[in-house]
């Protein structure tokens, strides 16, 4: 089996923020590949801590993760993609610390609900499969995917039988996903116009 990656190596592009692995999809993928013990050692579960603000600043909502609390702690995607193991905290500083030059990140969506023709020998995943708003799903799926994809690899006679396996459940989850979040970025920014409640996130 071969597998396609849009990126030559980790430093092709900026990498972007942070995502948090939620524990019924992302870590699942993880757990499956032995790495969940490694993830939890560069995650910070602290960045879980979600408050809620009106427009004026005002505070309407605090959650504080319990001690213990994994369900979707955050990582940095740079560390994710494992490129700085082993690097001292002053060497990753001058990485994390510079706020760098303005990024411009267009939003693309794929239609919903997306599918294609069913190919014995080929398909795809992540956002090649369903691209979504980034409203904090991409990462998840795209690993849930994975690890499905290889889990029905070695349970299946053939590749072909392991793909169709495979879209079975994935187009289907996919799609109701897509369709839970289709216009979503256009709604936070509707909601802020408009003075509504916003969300904001604080790590630490």
């Amino acid at each position: 089996m071969t597998v396609y990656d849009r990126d030559p190596h980790p430093e092709a592009r900026n990498q972007g923020g942070t995502l948090d692995l939620h524990a019924d999809d992302g870590q699942l993928a993880l757990r499956e590949a032995g790495l969940i013990d490694a993830f939890f050692r560069l995650a910070r579960p602290e960045g879980q801590e979600m408050r809620r603000l009106d427009p004026a600043g005002r505070l309407l909502g605090h959650h504080v993760p319990a001690e213990g609390e994994l369900f979707k702690p955050e990582i940095d995607r740079g560390r994710l993609r494992e490129a700085f193991s082993g690097w001292s905290p002053p060497m990753l500083q001058m990485i994390t610390d510079n706020d760098g030059p303005y990024v411009d990140r267009p939003l693309f969506a794929l239609p919903v609900a997306h599918a294609w023709e069913h190919t014995p020998s080929v398909t795809l995943l992540g956002d090649a499969a369903h691209l979504m708003p980034p409203l904090g799903v991409g990462a998840n799926l795209a690993m849930l995917d994975a690890c499905e994809l290889a889990l029905a690899l070695a349970g299946s006679a053939t590749v072909g039988e392991a793909v169709g396996v495979y879209e079975k459940t994935m187009l289907p989850r996919a799609a109701d996903t897509a369709r839970l979040l289709e216009n979503g970025a256009g709604a936070l920014l509707e909601r802020h116009d408009k003075g509504e409640i916003a969300e904001a996130r604080w790590d630490g």
